[in-house]
Formats: structure tokens, sequence, C-alpha cells
């Protein structure tokens, strides 16, 4: 749903918004979706807000500040380990946004093939 209202289009958009959420969650604090999709609505330059990789890339850089500087210190280690899935997706935005097969993930923790 959240997805659609931001005009998501892209399986990895609706990926990246997906594990957001389930990170997150849609309550209204300072580390939510809402709120991570608010900022990085607001550092984008005008031109670039009707661009959906160019707004995924910067929900993804305001993602990463908050996963290793969270308002709840309480999460940070947890979400810390987060990172290389985060890396994860910011490469698949980069070079499979349409998740077309083989998708392919490399980090630090994973190396491996979806055929």
């Amino acid at each position: 749903a959240f997805a659609g209202r931001a005009a998501i289009a892209t399986p990895i958009g609706a990926a990246i918004i997906y594990d957001t959420l389930l990170q997150h969650g849609d309550g209204d604090d300072a580390d939510s979706l809402k709120a991570i999709y608010e900022r990085a609505q607001e550092r984008m330059p005008l031109q670039d807000r009707s661009s959906e990789a160019a707004l995924l890339g910067a929900l993804l850089k305001v993602r990463r500040s908050v996963l290793t500087n969270p308002r709840n210190a309480d999460t940070t280690e947890v979400w810390r380990k987060s990172l290389p899935r985060l890396d994860a997706l910011g490469d698949l935005l980069a070079s499979n946004p349409g998740l077309e097969l083989p998708i392919r993930v490399r980090n630090s923790d994973i190396d491996s093939s979806i055929l």
C-alpha cells in the first residue's frame, strides 16, 4: 500500500519499501518508514523528485544513517547487522531494478544467485 501511494512501481522499489517497513515499522516515530521516506524526499534536488531510482537511492542513504545512528540507541547493535542487506538492495537498484533472473546478491554475508 505504501509503495503504491509513493508511486513506486519497480520490483526492487517494492522490495526496498517492504524491507524498510519490516525493520522500521509504519508508525510515526523518527525511525519509521514514513519518517525515512519523508527525509529522503526532503534531501532530493527538485529535478530528481520524479525519478523513482533517485528517490530509492536517497531512501537507502537515509536508511543507512538511521541504521547506524537510530533515535532509539537500544537498536543500534542489531540494526547495524542489516547494513550488508541494505548494500545488496542498493546494488540491485543499480544493476537489476526489474529483478530479472538471474538475480545475483553479493555482499560481506552472502554470494548467491537465483536463477
